[in-house]
């Protein structure tokens, strides 16, 4: 028994193998860009997390807002809060009244200046 083989022998074989190799090679590209392209899986969970981040500071600010809001509301003319205008006058001007004692702190000083 001879083995012999031809060009035919050799087509036969691996005519296909380059359009196989083409299909899997593109298979292979678009999974990943899929995967980590500009607009990808990995691009997508990032800006998620980002997402989450953003709410949770903004959830912040409107409690602060909503806090300080409070405080105006109480400082209005119509109903006037005395011990706040107080505190605010003497945390403002530094003032204190008789026989009270003023403890200056260097952190509080620093908070007021950011």
């Amino acid at each position: 028994m001879t083995l012999t083989f031809g060009w035919q022998d050799i087509q036969k074989r691996y005519g296909k193998l380059p359009g196989a190799f083409l299909i899997t090679f593109g298979i292979f590209y678009l999974v990943s860009h899929a995967l980590s392209g500009e607009r990808g899986m990995y691009t997508l969970l990032k800006e998620e997390r980002k997402l989450e981040k953003l709410h949770t500071q903004l959830h912040d600010v409107m409690a602060q807002r909503l806090a300080l809001e409070h405080r105006t509301q109480l400082l209005n003319s119509g109903s006037l809060d005395l011990d706040l205008l107080d505190e605010q006058s003497r945390e403002w001007l530094g003032v204190a009244g008789d026989g009270e004692m003023v403890i200056p702190l260097e952190d509080a000083a620093k908070e007021k200046t950011k």
